[in-house]
């Protein structure tokens, strides 16, 4: 899979879905799925964790009114990285930061639904089924349905 790292506060942005363009200085060829981490400095809640999969799905020069969705004034060379389908890692991954679009062997698991991508909605049943992969990749077993959440360890 491919991967981004992004600095905090940005990262963070990103994950809230507040930020839904990343500026570089450069360009990418590359559109499709993406994991994105947050670089070990500066330290954030995400620092050197991988926290989202998400889809570059244009890069072109930045634009005025892409300022607020960048998180940041238009600045000479921006070029903007719209992201889509921008869904959070349940449990983040540590890995180490590298720079530009690069290869990585990790893989991001359970996501959340993109409706409810921070904390997920346990009445929503597609984050109820990423909650079941995640409680099964922790060899976990729920005994319940959604409307009882009772969690016992197996």
């Amino acid at each position: 899979m491919k991967a981004l790292c992004i600095r905090e506060p940005w990262a963070s942005k990103i994950a809230s879905g507040e930020k839904t363009i990343e500026t570089r200085t450069w360009r990418t060829n590359y559109r499709g799925r993406i994991l994105l981490c947050a670089s070990q400095k500066p330290k954030g809640p995400l620092a050197g964790k991988a926290f989202a999969v998400a889809t570059i799905a244009a890069v072109h020069p930045m634009q005025p009114h892409e300022e607020k969705a960048a998180c940041c004034k238009t600045y000479p060379k921006a070029i903007s990285w719209v992201l889509t389908d921008v869904n959070r890692i349940i449990r983040p991954i540590p890995m180490k930061a590298r720079l530009g679009v690069f290869n990585t062997d990790v893989q991001p698991g359970p996501v959340a639904c993109s409706k409810h991508p921070v904390d997920g909605d346990m009445k929503c049943s597609e984050c109820w089924a990423r909650l079941g992969e995640l409680l099964r990749s922790a060899n976990s077993y729920v005994a319940a349905d959604k409307d009882t959440k009772v969690l016992l360890d197996s």
